[in-house]
């Protein structure tokens, strides 16, 4: 309890973005200069908006900490079985679509 009150002393200090860039940080994903640079240049690119170093630099880390948490590796056994799972049911999903 005495950590979270803590936690938000600090969280009140500092804006938004630089408390979320500090938890970031804590969790060991960091962004080098180049893919700060990177990201505006893809950013720019996509959306048509140039963004700051700032802001590259918190949706980067938030785009890296997406992956973090959906990419999850498999064996190939583990591979093999999704893929039996998919082609036994692809039917039954096709005539349900198709209803």
């Amino acid at each position: 309890m005495r950590t979270q009150h803590k936690a938000n002393e600090v969280s009140s200090s500092l804006d938004k973005s630089a408390f979320s860039l500090i938890k970031r940080r804590a969790n060991l994903i960091m962004l080098s200069e180049q893919d700060v640079t990177n990201f505006q240049i893809l950013f720019k690119k996509e959306f048509g908006t140039e963004i700051s170093r700032e802001e590259a630099l918190e949706e980067g880390l938030k785009l890296v900490g997406l992956m973090n948490n959906i990419y999850q590796p498999m064996t190939q056994d583990e591979h093999d079985e999704i893929e039996r799972h998919r082609k036994a049911t692809a039917s039954k999903v096709t005539k349900n679509i198709n209803k």
